[in-house]
């Protein structure tokens, strides 16, 4: 264990995969319920096709299984799934309702006030709300 443990290097996610069945029902699932809009598509190879979406500084990409793939997405709580931080839990929450995202209620886990909503493949999704401020935003203070 570091005898001198401090605080890394702030990073960012470049892009991360949810794998999809359907492409095209799933881009409608994220533009429609999600408000999100595709930047990139690919759809001419059976092998690689993706579309890409920017939220904030990060990239979703949903990537269709291949022809001969298998696609077995669990969406338990332990399996992969992204997280989204809000200014506003209880704000997104009512926003994802309105679009018919069919979000979870609210609950509380430790700092955070978060709920899951699921795509059309079972991939999880959490919404959350930091309660308290992350160690880096009390350096200095």
């Amino acid at each position: 264990m570091n005898p001198d443990p401090r605080l890394g290097p702030k990073f960012v996610f470049g892009t991360v995969i949810h794998r999809v069945r359907d492409l095209r029902r799933s881009m409608e699932w994220y533009e429609d319920r999600l408000g999100l809009i595709a930047f990139d598509v690919h759809e001419k190879d059976p092998n690689d096709t993706h579309a890409l979406f920017a939220i904030g500084s990060t990239v979703v990409e949903l990537w269709q299984v291949r022809p001969e793939e298998e696609l077995e997405i669990s969406g338990s709580v332990g399996s992969t799934h992204i997280v989204w931080l809000v200014e506003d839990v209880n704000l997104a929450h009512e926003e994802l309702l309105d679009r018919g995202a069919e979000p979870k209620p609210v609950f509380e886990y430790g700092p955070y006030s978060q709920f899951y909503l699921f795509d059309p493949d079972g991939n999880r999704i959490l919404v959350a709300q930091m309660r308290l401020p992350l160690p880096w935003d009390l350096e200095g203070s």
